[in-house]
């Protein structure tokens, strides 16, 4: 069952960060964390099980949502890869009783934006899910400057470019076939920087800037190698064009063959 939380929903304001945690009981960490993110004028919902996760997610637009690794009866992995791809993308914070990196590379990987240990100060937790909030902000007001005056097309949050296709509310690149490639948020901002303007060429620097998530520049040739690996997986070869002491563009694939 809900808790009557729900009752009052109309009744929130809408500069107040909603946060919804998912944990089996309500133990002494617990109990310090509602209380420190109230305290930090955030509106804090708390459900015990995965479906009533689900009925949540489907009536709020959470912010940001807590998971617990370890809960009976529920992948809570599953749930971190599920939330990921939701249309609505929240951030997603998890955490673990447990210091295990290999869990902690796992959901990372999924698309969790951070872990921490559930003993974790719960000061400091609400300092991280705040840091998580403002750089989710920056990089949506990033992503709407950048789409004024492109010169692709636009449409409710997509950009297109050769029949591909970026959407910006699930970080996903659907290709002219129809298959779905999942970004990372590296990616999808290089990506969706790539796309504004293709003819232009970007340096790095402006590239690395754009992911709003202190990416070396020196590991932008990197990221650009994997986003064609994906690409090429679905005919994209050669979209990407690094132009030699400047940067990268987009290219049509008959400009392409033509290089």
């Amino acid at each position: 069952m809900l808790n009557d939380q729900f009752d009052s929903i109309t009744a929130r304001s809408n500069s107040r960060p909603r946060i919804l945690i998912l944990t089996s009981e309500t133990d002494d960490d617990d109990v310090l964390l509602l209380e420190t993110l109230r305290r930090h004028a955030m509106t804090v919902d708390r459900v015990q099980t995965a479906d009533d996760l689900n009925v949540c997610v489907g009536m709020i637009d959470y912010d940001l949502i807590v998971i617990d690794l370890l809960m009976p009866d529920t992948d809570s992995l599953h749930i971190v890869k599920w939330l990921s791809n939701y249309r609505n993308l929240p951030g997603i914070m998890v955490r673990s009783s447990l210091e295990d990196d290999t869990d902690r590379i796992v959901v990372f990987e999924l698309g969790a934006d951070d872990f921490v240990s559930k003993s974790c100060n719960p000061r400091e937790v609400t300092a991280r899910i705040r840091a998580i909030l403002r750089r989710r902000l920056s990089e949506k007001e990033r992503h709407n400057s950048l789409v004024e005056g492109c010169s692709c097309q636009s449409s409710q949050g997509k950009l297109s470019f050769a029949d591909w296709v970026l959407n910006s509310t699930n970080r996903q690149l659907a290709s002219p076939s129809g298959e779905l490639l999942k970004l990372s948020i590296v990616e999808y901002a290089i990506l969706s920087r790539l796309f504004i303007d293709p003819d232009a060429v970007k340096d790095r620097a402006s590239l690395v800037s754009t992911s709003g998530d202190g990416v070396d520049i020196r590991s932008t040739d990197v990221h650009v190698s994997r986003l064609r690996r994906k690409l090429a997986l679905y005919g994209g070869q050669d979209l990407i064009q690094t132009v030699r002491g400047q940067g990268y563009r987009m290219v049509a694939p008959a400009d392409a063959k033509r290089r």
